[in-house]
C-alpha cells in the first residue's frame, strides 16, 4: 500500500491591489484601538530589522496579549497577511521540540514570526530565557557541534522579530519583560457595536489585498530607510523625558518611529504617543530596578509554581 502524504499548505500570499493601504490601517485602528496601530507598526518595522539591529544593536520583542474572544488570533493573522502569508503563527505547545521551535523563528529574515497560545507555562516547552540573547544583534539563535575531529560549531542565526499573543504573559523576569513592548490587556468591554462594524468591514478584504501592503511600503523602502534613524532618535528623546530607563524608551522609541513613519506615508493623522507612554510607563513600573527583597523572592518563586501547585 501507497503512504498517503498530506500536500504542503501553500502559505505565501500572492499580493493584489485592492483596499486602500490608508484604509486597511484605519479599519485596524478601529477595530483595536491604539493596539491595531501597534501591531501594524511593529510589523512593519519588522521588514527593515536587517538594518535596526546592526544600527542599534538590538530589535524588541512585541507581546500582544488579553481575555480570550476579544480578537487576537484575527488581528495576528491579518498582521501576518500584511507581509504575505496566510497564516496565524506558530502555536506553542509541548508537542513541539525546542529544535523546531528555533529552526521555525530560523525560517525568516526580517519579516515577523507570531508565537501563539503560549497561555501555560506547564504546556509549552518554549524557553523564554532564549529572548535575552536573541534580542542582542549577532547572537545565533542556537549553535550545535559540527562532527568533526576539531572545533567546529554551526550557527543558526536569528533574524526575524517575534510577535507574542497569549491570554496571560508568561515572562517572569525583569531581564525577560524589559525586552518586550507589552500591549494594553484586551478585554471584552472594548468590543463596541463600532469595533465590530469596523472589524466585519475588515475580514471582508481579501489576504491578498492585505499582502499588498508590503509591497506598497517596500516601493518607499529607499526613502525609510534614509529617515528611521532620525526619527527614531527624536522618538527615543521624547520617551526618556519621561521614563527614566533607558531600554524600555529605547524599545518603545522604535516602535513609536515607525508609526510615524507609517502615518506620513499613508496620510493618516493618528499619533500614537499618548497610547506609547501609557505602555511604556507601566513597563518601567512593572521593572522599575531596586534592591531585591525577600518578598520580591518570594513572588518570585511562587510565580513560577504551577497552576496546581
Amino acid at each position: 500500500t501507497r503512504e498517503f502524504v498530506a500536500p504542503a499548505r501553500q502559505l505565501a500570499l500572492k499580493p493584489k491591489q485592492g483596499a486602500p493601504i490608508k484604509r486597511i490601517y484605519e479599519l485596524m485602528h478601529q477595530s483595536w484601538p491604539d493596539n491595531g496601530p501597534l501591531v501594524f507598526a511593529f510589523t512593519v518595522a519588522s521588514w527593515f530589522a536587517n538594518r535596526i539591529k546592526p544600527e542599534l544593536g538590538f530589535f524588541p520583542f512585541c507581546s500582544l496579549w488579553g481575555d480570550t474572544q476579544t480578537g487576537k488570533s484575527r488581528l495576528v493573522r491579518i498582521a501576518n497577511a500584511l507581509q504575505g502569508f496566510d497564516d496565524e503563527g506558530l502555536p506553542l505547545s509541548k508537542i513541539n521540540t525546542a529544535k523546531g521551535e528555533m529552526r521555525k523563528l530560523a525560517q525568516r529574515s526580517s519579516l515577523m514570526q507570531a508565537l501563539i497560545e503560549g497561555n501555560s507555562q506547564e504546556n509549552i516547552r518554549f524557553d523564554f530565557d532564549v529572548l535575552l540573547p536573541m534580542y542582542n544583534y549577532g547572537n545565533p539563535i542556537r549553535v550545535t557541534a559540527v562532527k568533526t575531529n576539531d572545533l567546529q560549531t554551526q550557527e543558526t542565526p536569528f533574524l526575524a522579530t517575534v510577535l507574542f499573543a497569549q491570554n496571560r504573559e508568561q515572562f517572569k523576569s525583569k531581564a525577560q519583560m524589559e525586552r518586550v513592548i507589552s500591549s494594553r490587556k484586551l478585554i471584552a468591554d472594548d468590543i463596541t457595536a463600532g469595533t465590530r462594524e469596523a472589524y466585519d468591514a475588515l475580514l471582508r478584504i481579501r489576504p491578498q489585498e492585505l499582502a499588498w501592503t508590503f509591497v506598497e511600503v517596500m516601493s518607499r523602502r529607499q526613502e525609510i530607510e534614509s529617515c528611521w534613524l532620525k526619527e527614531y532618535e527624536a522618538a527615543r528623546d521624547e520617551i526618556i523625558r519621561e521614563i527614566q530607563d533607558n531600554r524600555i524608551a529605547e524599545n518603545h522609541a522604535v516602535l513609536l518611529a515607525f508609526h510615524r513613519i507609517v502615518t506620513r506615508i499613508l496620510g493618516v493623522e493618528h499619533d500614537l504617543f499618548p497610547y506609547v507612554m501609557e505602555i511604556a510607563a507601566a513597563k518601567a513600573d512593572k521593572c522599575a530596578h531596586r534592591e531585591a527583597t525577600p518578598a520580591d523572592h518570594f513572588f518570585e518563586v511562587l510565580d513560577m509554581l504551577s497552576e496546581k501547585d
